[in-house]
Order: structure tokens, then sequence, then C-alpha cells
């Protein structure tokens, strides 16, 4: 019973670590992503509705900051959630009610956030695509949510496991050191 129950911590543990090094390259992917469609706007339709919607230069640097600070923020949560994930594989996070549990608050967030641009991509007008790059675009980013999301929802599920089988194996120790207790009380009496 208790060898089963490390073998399954063990794979539980490695599944944790391995899906919060890919929490962390799908947020270096998004953030990348941003500053790719930034650069590579030929049109510059995202620096011009800065641009009438609050009168030139000032629009366009309050866009730009404004873009860095959720761009920053959403790396830094992907970066806190997958190295948290990585630490509760290798037995280093600490379980506490606060701390334990904040990365896998931003991970249910962070999944909302996906499935939320999911549906978005399904609402894309047509005459927003451009041939067939417009499409393969879509595709690629639709592909890359979704398998955000499920990761993240495999995360969850993992931690969730692990501190249940970690629980498990804590009331074996207690329950074998009890027995243990109660059998050299027999023997010395």
């Amino acid at each position: 019973m208790n060898g089963k129950i490390k073998q399954k911590l063990l794979r539980y543990q490695n599944e944790i670590s391995i899906i919060g090094s890919a929490v962390v390259w799908f947020g270096l992917w998004s953030f990348l992503k941003i500053i790719a469609a930034i650069i590579l706007d030929k049109d510059g339709r995202r620096l011009a509705m800065a641009d009438s919607a609050n009168d030139g230069l000032v629009g366009i640097v309050l866009t730009v900051f404004f873009l860095a600070l959720f761009m920053g923020i959403d790396l830094w949560m992907r970066v806190y959630v997958g190295t948290s994930a990585r630490a509760e594989g290798k037995g280093q996070r600490k379980n506490g009610k606060k701390a334990g549990n904040l990365y896998i608050v931003f991970a249910v967030l962070m999944m909302l956030a996906n499935i939320t641009t999911l549906v978005s991509y399904f609402s894309v007008q047509r005459s927003n695509l451009t041939g067939y790059v417009g499409y393969i675009d879509i595709a690629v980013s639709l592909t890359v949510e979704l398998t955000s999301a499920i990761t993240l929802l495999e995360m969850i599920r993992a931690a969730f496991l692990i501190r249940r089988l970690r629980k498990q194996l804590m009331e074996l120790a207690v329950r074998q050191s009890r027995r243990n207790a109660a059998e050299r009380g027999r023997m010395n009496e």
C-alpha cells in the first residue's frame, strides 16, 4: 500500500514539474507573440487606434505603457505559477494556507483567461482575416490557447493529487508509529 502511494506520488511530482516548465514556456510564447504582432503590424492599426483614441503621442505612450504593464503581469504570473509547480513537484514548496495555494489561484485565473480567449477566436469576423495567413494565425493561436488551458487544468489536478497522496503517506506513517509504540509497550510489560 505504502509503495503504491509513493509510486503515484513520484509520478504526479514528475508530471507537475514538467507542466511547470510548460507553463513558463507558454508565458514566453504569449509574450513573444504580442511583441511580434506589434512589430509585424504592417498597417499600424494598433497604434493608429491609440492615436485616434487619445490625441497623438500621449495616446501612443499610454497604450504602450499599459500594454507593457499587462504583458509584464501576465509573464510574471506564468513564471510564478510554473516555478511554483516545479517546486511542488520537487517537494520544495511549503503547503501553507496562503502561499501554497496562491499559484493554484493564479493558474485557475489564467485557465479562465485562456478559455475566454478561445471563445473570442470563434467570434472573429471573417472581414478581419486576410487570406490564408489570417486563418493560419487563428488556428495556431487557438491550438496554443487550448493546449495551455489543458496544461493548466492538468497542473491543478496534479497539485491536488500530490497533496492528497502526501496526506495519505503522513497518515500511514502516524498509524505505523502508533502500532510500533503499542508493540514496544506490550514487549516491555
